[in-house]
């Protein structure tokens, strides 16, 4: 099942399902409008803990995701990355995406 949104009452967002190179191109619209349709929003946030599947394209949408709210003055915050998502930020030299320290070159 591909990843789909919803809302907590605390306002956080939350991604559960799959981001992977197959769904990621319609759950990143998906986010776009999503939050493009808000008024007047503030800091976005994320929580990435109901992934059950990901691969590279996720990790391609997330810092799709960072890229589109930068360019609109928001900040977005991504909290609960699976263990397999944040290794491969961490491989791919961005584990800051998740608030951490870019591994080893």
């Amino acid at each position: 099942m591909a990843a789909v949104f919803r809302r907590r009452e605390d306002g956080v967002d939350t991604l559960a399902g799959v981001l992977d190179s197959a769904s990621a191109p319609a759950v990143f619209e998906a986010g776009r409008k999503l939050w493009a349709s808000r008024p007047h929003p503030s800091d976005l946030r994320l929580d990435l803990s109901g992934l059950e599947r990901v691969d590279s394209a996720a990790l391609a949408t997330l810092v799709a995701w960072k890229g589109w709210a930068r360019t609109r003055g928001l900040r977005l915050v991504y909290l609960g990355a699976p263990p397999a998502l944040a290794a491969l930020a961490r491989l791919s030299g961005i584990g800051d995406l998740f608030g951490e320290a870019p591994g080893p070159n």
